[in-house]
């Protein structure tokens, strides 16, 4: 809790124990206040903010929202088919059935990730982010180490995409396999690369950035709008050439036999 938070509790408290009965705050102005700093404190003032508030709590304050009840409340010309493909992009997996949820926690980082993509305006978003949920290279909120698992043993030319909350500005991770020379073998390694966010803005033609080392150590900077079309780039000159499974390769053998390559024809 910032310390914003800790002063308007401070504030309710001493409103509480005022010595004039008629001053202190009803149970419903306590309700609302604190309402208000769980808000704050969860999604700080920003256009998240306003929407969590209007329309999301218009019938109540909520902590969470069903998808279904969300995407009814977003503006959009997207098919069904396509929200859902981005519900299971943004949301959290609740119960037995896997029912889509939005905590106000997963709100707020996804509007740090990816934007206001929750506006009436928001469409070319909307579909910049289906876009890049249908790839079988990104896989989206998987953590570091199980992405390390995941390419575990593949050969070289495998990538990955994930996502990463350590800095805002450096939102997406490309992980690429790779093999180096050392004292007469060849050693397998994962290299890192982060992913620069330059803009929210759909209409700029340079969104993301990319410095990307190339197996003869040059240099390659790769500027572009989307997501998959830096990774299309970069397929394009066979920087990268086999998606990662969305499973760990710890049960196959350390030779596997690489398939067909993708396609490598690059999108703007």
């Amino acid at each position: 809790m910032e310390r914003r938070e800790l002063d308007a509790m401070l504030f309710i408290a001493s409103k509480c124990w005022s010595p004039d009965a008629a001053s202190r705050p009803s149970i419903d102005q306590i309700l609302k206040a604190l309402c208000e700093i769980m808000l704050n404190s969860a999604i700080p003032p920003s256009d998240a903010n306003t929407f969590w508030e209007s329309p999301i709590c218009d019938t109540g304050f909520r902590v969470s929202i069903r998808w279904d009840e969300l995407i009814r409340l977003i503006p959009t010309t997207l098919t069904e088919q396509q929200l859902n493909v981005i519900g299971d992009g943004l949301c959290e997996k609740v119960g037995f059935m896997n029912n889509k949820v939005m905590t106000m926690q997963r709100w707020y980082q996804n509007f740090l990730w990816y934007g206001c993509w929750f506006n009436g305006s928001s469409d070319p978003l909307l579909l910049a982010m289906y876009d890049l949920f249908t790839k079988d290279w990104f896989h989206g909120t998987v953590d570091r180490e199980e992405a390390r698992i995941r390419m575990a043993q593949r050969p070289d030319g495998y990538f990955l995409v994930r996502m990463s909350n350590k800095d805002n500005n450096y939102p997406f991770t490309l992980m690429v396999q790779r093999s180096r020379r050392a004292t007469g073998y060849n050693v397998k390694e994962t290299l890192y690369f982060r992913i620069q966010r330059l803009s929210y803005s759909m209409s700029d033609k340079e969104r993301f950035f990319l410095r990307f080392t190339a197996d003869n150590g040059k240099i390659y900077d790769f500027s572009r709008t989307t997501i998959p079309s830096l990774i299309s780039s970069l397929q394009k000159y066979k920087f990268l050439l086999f998606p990662c499974p969305k499973t760990s390769a710890a049960s196959f053998s350390s030779y596997i036999s690489s398939p067909e390559p993708i396609p490598t024809e690059v999108s703007f």
